[in-house]
């Protein structure tokens, strides 16, 4: 549980009149087990002035679910899936290539396809 941990969700089920923290949105922390509600992060349109901004935005969503990020490949594809517009074009030349083990040249899948830290440095 990333905001609401759980030594904070043992003291709560503990102490039943124990305060609630405060959220950003003012609203009663999740209960123990449940996931927090985060927007998405905005579609990248291709622009290289909102690549950074996209990428932050990224890793803040994926901190803040943790538990549906399961592996690298899971990260990369997430994060292709909200490439529209001009970077559609190198979704789907990235999905190809992310969903081949190998090309017909029996090269191996890119490294920025299989590592989600080498997938950052590309984008």
């Amino acid at each position: 549980m990333a905001l609401f941990d759980k030594a904070e969700c043992k003291h709560a089920n503990q102490n039943e009149h124990a305060q609630p923290s405060h959220t950003v949105s003012g609203s009663a922390p999740p209960e123990c087990g449940e996931s927090l509600k985060v927007a998405l992060p905005t579609p990248f349109d291709g622009s290289s002035a909102k690549a950074q901004t996209f990428l932050v935005e990224c890793n803040n969503y994926i901190t803040l679910n943790q538990s549906h990020f399961i592996s690298d490949k899971v990260r990369i594809q997430w994060a292709l899936q909200l490439c529209t517009d001009r970077a559609a074009n190198w979704k789907q030349t990235q999905l190809e290539l992310a969903a081949e083990a190998y090309d017909d040249d029996g090269l191996e899948t890119p490294d920025h396809l299989l590592h989600w830290e080498s997938f950052q440095e590309d984008f």
